[in-house]
């Protein structure tokens, strides 16, 4: 005689597993993707020109300069507490390649979230310092 709520239950136990190794997977060609795009951004050849330097940062998704500026693994809900002010809820939200926090109302690109980040005005005679001091560290382009 067959058990139906075991095998059920050994079926609903093998889905289970599989749902989680096929989500294991999406997320580590996600991974994978992300440091493709990363690597051939940094082998294409970017001559040091302000114009091209502001346009190459501007390119590069959030998915990149977030961990890369503030070691914050972004979630897939892209949400995560403001690195600018004290935060218990998550409140700063990122897209594509600007970012926005509902709690502290910052927003805006790269830049400006590097210029928060690091203290440097945007609207400033230290701005070309900022967008060096980027290019070095998310492209690898010496200042």
């Amino acid at each position: 005689m067959i058990d139906a709520p075991a095998v059920a239950n050994q079926l609903a136990r093998e889905w289970f597993i599989e749902q989680i190794w096929r989500a294991e997977r999406r997320v580590e060609r996600e991974a994978e993707a992300r440091a493709e795009a990363a690597r051939r951004r940094a082998q294409r050849p970017i001559s040091a020109s302000a114009e091209e330097l502001h346009e190459a940062l501007l390119e590069i998704p959030c998915d990149v300069w977030v961990p890369a500026l503030t070691d914050i693994e972004l979630p897939r809900h892209r949400t995560v507490c403001c690195p600018f002010h004290d935060d218990r809820t998550p409140s700063c939200r990122f897209y594509e390649t600007r970012f926005h926090c509902f709690g502290c109302q910052a927003s805006g690109d790269i830049f400006n979230f590097a210029s928060r980040l690091w203290g440097v005005e945007t609207h400033s005679p230290k701005f070309p310092t900022l967008r060096e001091r980027l290019a070095d560290h998310l492209l690898g382009v010496p200042a």
